[in-house]
């Protein structure tokens, strides 16, 4: 597969508008250590908590049909918060994970250049086939997450939904919706509890709201790594 094709794919949604709420999880302790997630997991901090009890108070006003989660604690762990607050059914989905890191799960970037320095400078490199170790290539990961919203759009066709997922996903549906190359690297900021509203319909699809969060004023704190 090449560069993903939005116009094209987008138009077997149909005639009916669908918006599609992509939620970044709160802040884990690994993000305030700057270690590579991935597949593997940390805990909410207080913080995260926070920023995860925010948005369930904001997604009251924002009705949504149906609530997804990624699998993966951090993700769960936001969704089970908002889903608390909101009426709405939750689902969890493995499709929605984090590229999988391989080797460099649970290491900082700098513990990971100086363990593994080939695979890094590859890694850093930004190659959209490049495989990590035990892990996925950036294609791999952005084919994974595009072929689950797709059909996310098509099942809620016309409706609301809410998803709550990792920085990697959300920064593969922005390459995938404004067609930017896989090489290189993406240095959009997206910050842990931000929404950010994607919509469909037979144009293609459109990002309305990128890195929301109003919610989050009175909470301080903000990161940034992609994971």
């Amino acid at each position: 597969m090449g560069e993903i094709n939005t116009p094209g794919t987008a138009k077997a949604v149909g005639n009916s508008r669908t918006t599609i709420l992509i939620i970044r999880h709160g802040q884990t302790q690994w993000n305030v250590e700057r270690r590579i997630q991935g597949h593997d997991d940390s805990a909410l901090t207080a913080i995260g908590i926070a920023q995860a009890e925010s948005l369930a108070a904001r997604l009251r006003t924002d009705p949504c049909a149906a609530l997804y989660s990624s699998d993966l604690r951090r993700a769960l762990q936001t969704a089970q918060i908002v889903a608390r607050q909101c009426q709405a059914p939750l689902h969890t989905a493995p499709e929605l994970r984090e590229r999988n890191h391989g080797i460099f799960q649970g290491l900082t970037f700098a513990e990971a250049q100086e363990k593994y320095p080939a695979e890094y400078a590859r890694y850093m490199d930004g190659g959209p086939d490049y495989v990590i170790p035990s892990g996925e290539s950036k294609r791999q990961f952005q084919e994974r997450a595009w072929a689950w919203f797709l059909a996310c759009a098509q099942r809620h066709r016309g409706q609301t939904v809410a998803v709550v997922t990792h920085g990697g996903v959300l920064k593969a549906m922005v390459r995938a919706v404004l067609n930017v190359p896989l090489a290189g690297h993406c240095s959009i900021r997206l910050y842990n509890g931000s929404i950010n509203r994607f919509a469909v319909d037979e144009r293609g699809w459109t990002i309305e709201t990128l890195g929301d969060t109003a919610h989050l004023r009175d909470i301080t704190a903000f990161t940034d790594v992609f994971q």
